[in-house]
């Protein structure tokens, strides 16, 4: 792909270059008369901006004013600044390739290459794994809008997202996000059975506060199990002790499961895998393995995901990512 635009990887870095422009254009102000009719430095601060915005020039960064906050930020498409080229990089990877299974969410998703890379092969050559570290729903909408998956015909589709909204959403809000998540790969995926994980347990105790919020959030989400189209699967209570506490071996962070955790999570795919996803359903993937797994076959598309490019940033304002991304 061609044509990308790197953001800024820190929000120190982002703010310096922001500031360093404001001040020269400030030191250009004060030369013009301009500058008399000023009361105060901090009317160069929206200057500046507008300055930024309008040196958009090839590998330099392109800044936008703030928009007001959505009603709701979890359930409306949105962008972070920090994880451009990973978005590509994942675009690329499964560009013009037809998985039976794809698999969607935040690092946990991404992890089963890794962290879950032995169970992985069970579905090696056949799934395409989507997950990026530290994605909300609102990253994971903004997506798809983006055609992440334009083009595909997959026979199941399996999410996880949800964990990182917890630090900054409601319960409801969360929900409301997750809902749109399912909404739009059943419009963009619409011959999939849709796999809707429970977000899993945060927390070590029961009586974490994160673990309250994320209880609420699956009561709320267990309503989109419609016995046809959506099945909700809550891996949850096999992650946690007799006690309901989390142990360091299961989720050293008590965020991110181990090995352990993975196979628990396979396991309970099998059965609406033998379903939906056989694997001699009888068609080719074209999804190119991990290291040390059998290849296939490669089935091109006919409408290959959109690259990030310069335009596409340009339609969504510049905002820093929030904190406490897993």
């Amino acid at each position: 792909m061609t044509d990308n635009l790197e953001r800024p990887q820190t929000r120190r870095a982002a703010y310096s270059k922001r500031r360093e422009l404001e001040r020269i254009f400030c030191r250009f102000l004060s030369r013009t008369r301009i500058f008399s009719k000023l009361r105060s430095g901090r009317s160069f601060v929206p200057l500046g901006c507008v300055l930024a915005m309008t040196m958009s020039t090839s590998g330099q960064t392109v800044y936008q004013p703030p928009v007001p906050a959505p009603k709701n930020p979890a359930a409306i498409a949105w962008p972070r600044d920090d994880w451009y080229i990973t978005v590509q990089q994942k675009f690329d990877r499964y560009k013009g390739k037809s998985p039976e299974i794809i698999f969607d969410g935040d690092s946990i998703t991404n992890r089963w290459e890794t962290m879950g890379r032995d169970t992985w092969t069970r579905f090696a050559g056949r799934a395409a794994d989507f997950g990026i570290e530290g994605d909300r729903t609102e990253n994971l909408l903004w997506r798809l809008s983006k055609g992440q998956v334009d083009g595909m015909d997959p026979k199941l589709v399996v999410l996880l997202i949800g964990t990182n909204n917890v630090g900054r959403d409601s319960a409801e809000n969360i929900s409301e996000g997750i809902r749109a998540v399912v909404a739009e790969y059943e419009k963009r995926c619409p011959h999939a059975h849709i796999v809707l994980m429970a977000v899993l347990p945060r927390g070590k105790t029961t009586t974490d506060s994160s673990r309250i919020k994320v209880e609420a959030v699956n009561r709320l989400i267990s309503s989109l199990d419609d016995g046809r189209h959506v099945s909700f699967v809550d891996i949850g209570p096999s992650l946690t002790g007799s006690d309901g506490n989390i142990s360091a071996e299961m989720m050293p962070d008590y965020v991110h499961p181990t090995a352990m955790g993975y196979v628990i999570w396979a396991d309970a795919l099998k059965a609406l895998l033998d379903q939906y996803a056989p694997v001699d359903g009888g068609r080719g993937t074209g999804v190119t393995p991990s290291s040390g797994s059998k290849g296939s076959n490669v089935v091109r598309s006919s409408v290959p995901a959109q690259s990030i490019t310069a335009a596409h940033l340009l339609a969504y304002p510049y905002q820093f990512s929030h904190g406490g991304s897993r």
